[in-house]
């Protein structure tokens, strides 16, 4: 405010005064500034092509079947996966699954296919429709612009579920190695989702769950964060 004041004082239209541009804030948009400045202003700024990751891709197949599943309308399908103990258990889906993995531009390896087959049945298998719990929207998208402190955060979450006085954030992972020690104390996902959530739902308790589909024994990490640590998420972001 005080500038613009000393603009109009110095009798500069208020039509040339450059707008603010609020810059979306994400996890991977935060911890790939605080690691290496450069590497963020390549990445967002100039937007240069980053090379192809097999994994994410492989959690990509995972994630647009999941999304398929979900809906009311295909809980058949999803009973027969599970019956089966394979996607064979329904032709559709897994003839879906040959053409995700196709889009994705990944091998048509026998290998690759039986891979992500396990991936996706562990996720089926674990809670997948959240015990009394209502689904919101699959891969429900969130874009929050708050005033004071000011910051703008997007994203995306894969399955938000209402169960009592809890929102239930579920986010599917593909990685092999499962978050542990800080990595789940103080995780900037779980933080990030769990404000979009206080946003939205005020009177629900935010929990977030990661599903690692690469460990079937123990798939399930979860995290919970206090008002206090999320209240301090808002004044670092």
């Amino acid at each position: 405010r005080l500038w613009r004041n000393e603009l109009r004082r110095n009798f500069i239209m208020e039509d040339s005064i450059p707008k603010l541009e609020i810059t979306p804030i994400s996890a991977s948009r935060v911890k790939t500034f605080e690691s290496c400045s450069w590497l963020y202003y390549c990445k967002y700024v100039l937007k240069l092509p980053e090379p192809t990751n097999e994994g994410a891709l492989k959690g990509s197949v995972c994630h647009s079947v999941f999304e398929l599943l979900l809906l009311e309308k295909h809980r058949k399908k999803y009973s027969s996966v599970v019956k089966a103990n394979s996607l064979s258990g329904c032709p559709s889906v897994a003839r879906l699954t040959r053409i995700y993995i196709k889009k994705n531009k990944l091998p048509a390896f026998s290998e690759i296919y039986d891979l992500i087959e396990k991936m996706i049945l562990v996720g089926l298998k674990t809670d997948f429709f959240v015990k009394g719990g209502q689904l919101v929207k699959p891969e429900y998208e969130f874009n929050i612009l708050n005033q004071k402190p000011l910051y703008l955060i997007k994203g995306f979450i894969d399955k938000p579920f209402i169960v009592g006085d809890k929102i239930v954030i579920d986010d599917f992972k593909s990685s092999k190695k499962k978050f542990v020690g800080e990595d789940v104390e103080s995780n900037l996902q779980a933080l990030i989702y769990s404000l979009a959530c206080k946003k939205i739902w005020p009177e629900l308790i935010p929990e977030v769950r990661f599903i690692f589909l690469q460990f079937p024994e123990d798939p399930l990490v979860k995290v919970s964060f206090t008002e206090e640590q999320i209240k301090g998420l808002e004044y670092y972001l």
